[in-house]
């Protein structure tokens, strides 16, 4: 669909090159939040607006994930929701978007998204865990050969958003965990946008309770801090809760999002 399109009602798709006008819609703090910056800096995805001249709500599509922002009060904010269609999605917004969203579409359900400070981050005591793993295990920087190796041998959700090993190669990075030859842990850039990551872990089942998501973490931790890059982590599960807390992430609240399967 070509940008500057009508949609239904008023509704635009704004080309990649003028979505940073859209920033002021979604300044408020949000989880999964290097999606909206990676759809803005149109690094990818989709944006859509209520109006070209004067928008007053956007929705913003990344893969599976769709992000609304300004008035859910507008006018064009129901045609906006409907935009979703009958697809599967994470739906990021603030109340008054999920209550219209929860409103016009059946089958949502709420998932709570624990948000997480990294100001208390020490990156020497991060680097006292990435060496904290067992001898015979190699911690190591991806390339495309170790994304393809990752995505059979762990789990393909290692490469995020991305939609091939190759696109992942191009524009993420991470570090995995690397055991008698075999990828056995991952720590990637789920989302990647200019200055932030969204941080996803995945371990094998054989290798779980052993360290490796801890070393690989903080890993890619290291990684980002060394380059001024935001390393970003939102759950929904006490594991990983607990993880981002042993890395040195502080929580501060949480925010309600909306599942809806297809």
């Amino acid at each position: 669909m070509a940008p500057g399109a009508r949609l239904l009602s008023d509704i635009v798709e704004v080309a990649a090159a003028d979505r940073k006008t859209l920033d002021s819609l979604f300044s408020a703090p949000r989880p999964l939040s290097p999606g909206v910056d990676m759809v803005l800096e149109g690094l990818a995805g989709a944006a859509f607006v209520d109006d070209s001249t004067a928008p007053n709500a956007a929705l913003l599509t990344l893969a599976g994930y769709a992000y609304f922002g300004g008035d859910a009060s507008s006018n064009g904010a129901g045609s906006l929701i409907g935009l979703l269609g009958e697809r599967r999605w994470l739906i990021v917004g603030d109340q008054r978007w999920l209550t219209r969203v929860k409103s016009q579409i059946a089958g949502t359900a709420p998932l709570h998204r624990m948000m997480f400070s990294r100001d208390d981050l020490d990156i020497k005591s991060l680097r006292q865990q990435v060496r904290g793993v067992s001898d015979g295990t190699e911690i190591v920087a991806t390339d495309l050969d170790i994304t393809r190796r990752m995505i059979t041998e762990v789990e393909d959700d290692l490469i995020g958003i991305f939609p091939t090993p190759e696109a992942f190669a191009v524009s993420g990075f991470g570090y995995v965990a690397i055991r008698d030859g075999m990828v056995i842990c991952g720590a990637t850039s789920a989302m990647r946008s200019v200055n932030a990551i969204e941080i996803q872990i995945t371990t094998a089942e054989s290798a779980q309770r052993q360290g490796l998501a801890t070393a690989v973490s903080a890993a890619l931790i290291v990684h980002c801090l060394e380059r001024g890059i935001e390393p970003h982590w939102s759950t929904t599960n006490e594991p990983s809760r607990g993880l981002a807390e042993k890395l040195g992430y502080v929580m501060h609240g949480s925010h309600e999002t909306l599942f809806r399967a297809s």
